[in-house]
């Protein structure tokens, strides 16, 4: 549940609701609109939490690496 503390995680969970949202819009509507606008905002959402796990992986490497030398 640590995720969801995650500012980009929640983030990612709101743009996945607006695709399914904008999905369900576009079947009533008859129109492809509503999805274009939901699946927008599930990659604004997908691509802040893509840079937050890069970020984290960094830090990780460079701790590892720090560690390493230190042994040396």
């Amino acid at each position: 549940m640590r995720h969801l503390r995650s500012a980009a995680f929640r983030s990612y969970l709101i743009g996945f609701a607006c695709l399914l949202v904008g999905a369900w819009l576009s079947g009533e509507l008859h129109s492809m609109l509503p999805l274009a606008m939901g699946s927008a905002a599930a990659v604004l959402g997908t691509a802040s939490l893509v840079r937050e796990i890069i970020a984290a992986g960094r830090k990780r490497r460079a701790l590892v690496a720090a560690s390493r030398a230190k042994d040396r």
